[in-house]
């Protein structure tokens, strides 16, 4: 029985995660999704397992997989509902490692941890390789619509600065070998000065969704959507949303009892805009000729979550890593 008990958990130490979507376009909410893959030379029955995933050591998730089994060789899907063609259903929230890096983790019933997805410019939060050690081989932290893959399918060294690439063509459920690979280099290090918010919930509140060019006049008929992905209720008082064309500048000011709960979503718009939680005279850029930027602000005045959009950055609008970001 002990053979037979360490033959099990070396097969399924060879079912890792291969390829992820935490940031895709648009809302993520119903459109991420985790590629599992089998690349034994048996079939793995995924029974009692879970995929858990975290922001922060306070904000983790997971979900129970079905009773399946993957037969070697094969591609197994996770995704939200909004996604399409995969296997299985789940509500997925992972972080988009905006400020430090965050975890995708694949965990037998048993409790055993078969392979984990490290990705960000940091592990502020000290995340654990799968060989107990603190990481500090990251995989990068993708693009809006890029997904996080395997160079190689199942290739793992625990490494996973070495194993995985940004894909700006995402090949769910498919070999890897099928993917266009981001070369794009970022510079060598943040801007001088550079620090991102450390505010009570900074790592689990993120700009979900804005209207910057509504129909007609865009007086009074803008709105920034901010949603949180945590565990738990967090404060906005002191928090900012600033915004704009060239440079940053203040768009609302959020104060008092002003607060956000566990995954919900929160409304800053004008007074034409319809169900709005709280008003705001937003000015925001159309990304006319050039990018634009609409950042929220933590009670420390410093960044928490960015958007740049836009064909260009000519103005150089800085990302939450500090970087100036080219796409």
């Amino acid at each position: 029985m002990i053979w037979l008990s360490l033959i099990g958990t070396a097969l399924a130490a060879d079912v890792v995660i291969n390829e992820a979507m935490v940031n895709p376009y648009g809302s993520d909410a119903g459109r991420e999704w985790v590629e599992l893959y089998n690349a034994s030379d048996a079939p793995v029955s995924l029974t009692g397992w879970d995929l858990r995933w975290a922001l922060s050591s306070s904000t983790s998730s997971e979900h129970a997989l079905a009773s399946t089994v993957i037969e070697p060789g094969e591609f197994y899907v996770i995704s939200g509902e909004l996604v399409g063609g995969g296997h299985e259903l789940a509500e997925l929230s992972f972080g988009n490692a905006s400020s430090n890096a965050d975890i995708i983790q694949l965990v037998t019933g048993g409790g055993t941890v078969v392979d984990s997805l490290i990705y960000g410019a940091s592990n502020s939060d000290g995340w654990l390789d799968d060989s107990g050690a603190e990481a500090t081989s990251l995989a990068p932290k993708p693009s809006e619509g890029q997904s996080i893959a395997r160079a190689s399918d199942g290739v793992d060294t625990d490494a996973c600065g070495e194993d995985f690439l940004r894909f700006d063509d995402p090949t769910i459920g498919s070999t890897n070998a099928d993917g266009i690979v981001d070369t794009a280099e970022p510079d060598d290090e943040p801007v001088e000065g550079f620090e991102p918010s450390s505010c009570p919930g900074a790592d689990v509140i993120k700009l979900n969704e804005v209207m910057v060019n509504p129909d007609g006049s865009d007086t009074d008929s803008e709105w920034v959507e901010i949603y949180n992905t945590g565990s738990s209720t967090v404060s906005l008082d002191g928090w900012s949303i600033v915004g704009g064309t060239s440079s940053f500048s203040l768009q609302h000011a959020f104060t008092g009892d002003v607060s956000i709960g566990a995954g919900e979503y929160l409304l800053v718009g004008g007074p034409l805009v319809p169900t709005t939680d709280v008003l705001a005279d937003l000015n925001l850029g159309n990304a006319g000729s050039n990018g634009d930027a609409v950042r929220l602000l933590g009670c420390d005045d410093l960044p928490v979550d960015t958007l740049i959009y836009g064909g260009s950055n000519d103005d150089e609008w800085v990302d939450d890593e500090g970087f100036v970001t080219t796409s």
